[in-house]
């Protein structure tokens, strides 16, 4: 298991080091995407519709996959940002889903609206493989930029990918109800 008490520690000098992915590139996944592959992070990204895909990889120097399986290999923190409870367990669980590319101390990061039942299906699937599962729950949008992200789910993942957040949204803060 990777001392993540270290990476945090230097995550400006490791920011080359921290591999991220993003499953679902629509309005707001595309563009924070983009901004944390500018800030140095290796970015792999994955839209259902591929085009989408591709056009981001013309205009950012990080990785296009066809599946959410290969985007999630070899990332330390995988975001979903879907649009439906549909659209995000397709993306999970099914065929070529996130769950079979996990490595084994990789945190799942979910920004979609997605409702309490499939939240609770996430984190227990989480739990079931040993991954920290962070629901993350956009408070205020300002000018179509994130002002604030409600986050729920283990302390420790939440230390781990809160100055990764902080990077497009101005406060990232642990809300566990």
């Amino acid at each position: 298991m990777q001392n993540w008490f270290h990476i945090s520690q230097c995550l400006g000098a490791c920011m080359e080091h921290t591999r991220l992915a993003f499953i679902g590139l629509g309005a707001m996944g595309y563009a924070v995407a983009g901004q944390l592959q500018n800030a140095g992070f290796h970015t792999s990204v994955y839209d259902a519709d591929f085009q989408v895909a591709k056009k981001w990889g013309s205009e950012f120097p990080g990785q296009v996959f066809e599946t959410p399986e290969e985007a999630a290999q070899e990332c330390d923190v995988v975001f979903v940002w879907t649009a439906s409870d549909v659209e995000i367990q397709q993306v999970i669980y099914g065929e070529d889903g996130v769950l079979g590319g996990l490595k084994t101390d990789a945190i799942l990061v979910d920004h979609s609206a997605t409702s309490k039942p499939v939240v609770a299906q996430l984190t227990q699937a989480c739990l079931t493989t040993g991954h920290p599962f962070i629901e993350a729950l956009h408070r205020r949008e300002q000018d179509g930029e994130l002002t604030t992200i409600d986050c729920q789910g283990q302390l420790e993942a939440f230390e781990r990918v809160q100055p990764i957040m902080r990077h497009y949204a101005q406060k990232v803060v642990l809300v566990n109800r």
